[in-house]
Order: C-alpha cells, then structure tokens, then sequence
C-alpha cells in the first residue's frame, strides 16, 4: 500500500500540499468491521433522497 508520505518523498505528490493537509490524522475502522453502521449508512442513502445522490 502506497501512503502519501511515501508519495511525497518519491515526487508522486506535493509535498507541501501533503504537509498542509498532515495537520489532523484521523484513523477510520473499514466499514467491513461494523457491518451494523454499513447497515445504517446504506440504509439512509437509499430512502428515497435519491435528488441529492443521482447525476
């Protein structure tokens, strides 16, 4: 897996953009490990908002 870090100091991504966005980390679990809030958020995104979701 490729990291934006590493992408940086190889030229395959701005480095100072990368450091202007490095300012908060946040760490997300997978969707896959609570299927209870892919549920939900599924759910939601088909309960008939579909004019803010279709092109």
């Amino acid at each position: 897996m490729r990291t934006l870090h590493a992408l940086s100091h190889s030229g395959g991504f701005l480095r100072d953009l990368y450091y202007r966005l490095n300012v908060l980390n946040l760490h997300l679990p997978p969707l896959r490990d609570n299927l209870i809030v892919a549920a939900s958020i599924a759910a939601r995104r088909g309960s008939g908002n579909t004019a803010t979701t279709s092109r």
